[in-house]
């Protein structure tokens, strides 16, 4: 989950109402400084749209460097939805349309860059929701 705060208080008060964190769901919560790029990400589901029926999506958290404003091409044709570079550590975070870590993963090493990178995948859905806009969203 990426949490969009003027600092850290306003990362813990996230935190204290979200029922994830709260209920220690989520395993493990680290917070780190983040830079997104301004690509060509098509939207995402509006609060509207239909529940999605299963996985769509995964995270990969990225740990090397990954330069991520030259994936343009990746987030036009859909395939990437977001992407940001951790700015305290080389890595980042992507989130692909791969219903599968075998399709995330036949993805990244199709890419000499990417492929150098020690990755760390985790199935998703994008769940509609009021997101706000990423920089560069169509």
């Amino acid at each position: 989950m990426v949490v969009s705060a003027a600092d850290e208080t306003d990362v813990g008060a996230y935190l204290a109402r979200e029922p994830f964190a709260v209920e220690r769901v989520w395993g493990e919560i680290a917070c780190r400084p983040i830079w997104i790029p301004a690509l060509p990400f098509r939207p995402w589901p509006t609060e509207q749209a239909a529940l999605p029926s299963g996985r769509g999506h995964t995270i990969l958290i990225a740990e090397g460097a990954l330069g991520v404003e030259r994936l343009w091409q990746w987030a036009e044709a859909g395939t990437l939805c977001f992407a940001a570079e951790t700015l305290d550590v080389p890595g980042g975070i992507l989130v692909g349309r791969h219903a599968s870590d075998e399709a995330a993963r036949e993805w990244l090493v199709a890419d000499p860059v990417l492929d150098t990178c020690r990755w760390t995948l985790h199935a998703t859905m994008f769940r509609p929701l009021p997101y706000r806009r990423l920089p560069g969203m169509r």
